[in-house]
């Protein structure tokens, strides 16, 4: 069977070093790119036609939503993306 491909997107190294430690021990994923940077996100979508794009949803030079929409208009057969943030970060405003 074949490895599912992840590329892990995060400003904050120490970060994607342990999602790609805790990945890499899995058979089934294979992390074909980590990067720090979103901008630079849809590049590497493009090379590696990843399953799952895995991004931080906060990051100063690009923010996830933009990266994106970039990377899905060219990478439809992604299958996946998925946008950890904390807890705060996700809670709805009250007006």
């Amino acid at each position: 069977m074949e490895k599912i491909k992840i590329i892990i997107v995060d400003d904050h190294s120490i970060v994607r070093h342990g999602i790609c430690q805790a990945l890499d021990s899995e058979v089934d994923f294979k992390i074909v790119a980590d990067i720090g940077c979103g901008r630079e996100a849809k590049g590497l979508a493009l090379l590696h036609c990843p399953d799952f794009v895995i991004m931080d949803i906060s990051m100063p030079d690009f923010n996830c939503l933009e990266a994106t929409k970039q990377i899905l208009e060219n990478n439809s057969n992604i299958k996946g993306l998925h946008f950890p943030c904390t807890l705060k970060n996700c809670q709805r405003q009250e007006d």
